[in-house]
């Protein structure tokens, strides 16, 4: 059971900050169906402080959802507490003493995301996703507790609010964009557009004193902020400060900026901060004078990937099939190219539109490949770029237009993404020697390549082990040596039951299968033994090593057969 999209689907709902309003009657029950919401809530309220301290723990707020839902508590030790209610456990508690602040009342805010919340019925193969459910507190404008709560059942948007005796409920808004509601709007300021095919949404604050825009990320499909942006602005040269997702969790997606004028040469924006003056990730950048395209990665969309199509529909060696619809109806579709024996299978973004970034790498191989007749008749390429096509279309954090992460979704809870592409594999035929999932996106130092251990290995390939490892191996030193993968950012990768190299690995034992996971920051220049600044160029050129790399490894595996 996944949330109802309408944010995903209903692009124009999102218009501005007063949209994300939540209202309750007077009765203070929600006046909206709570599905068709993100499960997300910043709410504020204010009590006097009381004399003394109470006798027992007193009920502030009260967030109910049938049985499920929270409670906020001032304690006997004057903290303020928030519990479940179905057990009263505490989700956590500010250690803020009340009974001895010297003021006449109190503001509290309370910050909540459980963006596992739509996929609450579902039997959790891997506890990553709960690293999604953010908590936060804040005490006459301090914040006084944030931590990352594992509470995958909680429901945090209450169908009904009960606030306790003498508590007047301020404001209740479906995000955790606080500080949205904090800022100046003055007018004036740059023109942020997002009015163009697959712009991102997108919230504005300008302030006219310290002559910042601010933009906010998102909302998207199952959350009011992202890391992932994509507009256009106009301006005379300034500054802008990013607010990328409120709940920066693991792997680390701080994302680098880039601006482009034509959406197809793009330039890393001039960071001058990284952080805000309260240490969260707020990056501050320089824009030049004119309009300019803005994003938190090179972009690799559905018009890219037209663009990719076109450029080769005439030439009999390149075709393109569709395999599937996404879950938002958006064509899934693989492209092959060249006729040669040696096939590899490449699968690309799953995830948001940060993780496509494998896309510009293939785009640079197929430069090589389709130009060269000899590689034509040597190589054969499968390539599904992007997989996850409700994402290239309207942006996303790494879920499809369901809800889910695809990525672990390939051995139940299966997806119509991952059904297009599994079904493909298994009835087209085609015996991969090669298969790279790529994903992207961290801010880790330098591109990692993760691989199965050879005990794995040997569990699934059987007499045929021994050439796997050997072939993976060889792969592994000739990524290094021609494309900058690293051994020391390099790693063996648990199996984990439920992601696409396991499902390659059980399906086709006998190919090398491997994860690429690349950086958005960094990576390590094999010819000039240094580090550098991921750009357009930087990538091209890991495509033309890598043409490289196949055909050590198509010529290696022709002598280990003969």
């Amino acid at each position: 059971m996944g949330l109802k999209l309408y944010p995903g689907k209903n692009p124009e709902r999102y218009s501005s900050p007063e949209d994300l309003k939540l209202k309750f009657d007077s009765k203070g029950f929600l006046e909206e169906e709570q599905e068709s919401l993100y499960p997300e809530i910043c709410l504020a309220f204010q009590f006097p402080v009381p004399e003394q301290l109470p006798e027992k723990d007193l009920v502030l707020a009260d967030a109910v959802s049938g049985n499920n839902g929270w409670r906020c508590l001032l304690t006997m030790q004057g903290h303020i507490r928030l519990v479940r209610r179905t057990d009263g456990k505490a989700i956590l508690e500010t250690g803020c003493a009340v009974g001895i602040l010297n003021v006449p009342c109190l503001k509290v805010e309370v910050i909540l995301s459980n963006t596992v919340w739509p996929l609450r019925f579902n039997d959790w193969t891997n506890d990553d996703p709960l690293d999604y459910c953010l908590a936060e507190v804040f005490v006459n404008g301090r914040k006084c507790i944030s931590k990352n709560m594992r509470e995958p059942d909680l429901a945090v948007v209450p169908l009904q609010m009960k606030m306790g005796t003498d508590c007047v409920l301020l404001s209740a808004y479906n995000t955790v964009r606080r500080d949205l509601f904090l800022l100046p709007d003055d007018a004036g300021g740059p023109t942020v557009d997002t009015d163009f095919p697959e712009a991102s949404r997108a919230f504005t604050r300008y302030d006219r004193k310290n002559d910042v825009l601010h933009l906010f990320t998102g909302p998207e499909f199952v959350r009011t902020d992202s890391y992932w942006l994509f507009c256009r602005i106009t301006s005379k040269s300034g500054l802008v400060r990013v607010h990328p997702t409120e709940n920066q969790v693991p792997p680390g997606m701080a994302p680098a900026y880039f601006r482009s004028s034509d959406r197809k040469t793009w330039v890393r924006c001039e960071l001058l901060e990284s952080t805000d003056e309260s240490g969260r990730n707020r990056p501050l950048i320089r824009i030049p004078e004119g309009t300019w395209y803005l994003s938190t990665s090179i972009p690799f969309m559905k018009t890219e990937q037209d663009l990719l199509f076109e450029k080769y529909s005439s030439d009999p060696d390149f075709q393109v099939q569709e395999i599937g619809k996404s879950t938002l109806n958006q064509s899934i579709r693989l492209l092959r190219a060249g006729h040669g024996e040696y096939q590899i299978f490449f699968q690309i973004g799953q995830h948001s539109p940060m993780e496509m970034l494998g896309c510009h790498i293939l785009a640079s191989m197929l430069e090589q490949l389709m130009k060269d007749s000899a590689l034509k008749e040597k190589f054969t390429i499968y390539a599904i770029a992007p997989v996850n096509m409700d994402a290239a279309v309207y942006g996303s954090d790494g879920w499809n237009g369901d809800g889910w992460n695809t990525n672990r979704c390939w051995f139940k809870n299966l997806q119509q993404e991952t059904i297009a592409v599994e079904s493909f594999l298994k009835h087209s035929g085609i015996q991969p020697d090669l298969m790279i999932d790529w994903h992207s996106g961290g801010c880790w130092r330098g591109h990692s390549l993760l691989y199965f251990n050879g005990s794995l290995i040997r569990k699934y390939a059987g007499e045929k082990a021994e050439y796997v490892i050997r072939n993976q191996n060889r792969l592994i030193e000739l990524m290094e040596r021609e494309c900058g993968f690293r051994k020391s950012e390099q790693e063996d990768f648990p199996f984990r039951n439920c992601c696409a190299n396991d499902w390659f690995l059980v399906r086709f034992p006998e190919a090398v299968s491997v994860t690429v996971e690349l950086s958005i920051t960094t990576y390590f220049d094999p010819k000039h033994r240094r580090y550098g600044k991921v750009d357009q160029k930087s990538l091209a050129t890991i495509g033309e090593n890598l043409i490289r790399v196949l055909c050590a490894m198509k010529e290696k595996a022709d002598y280990i057969l003969c």
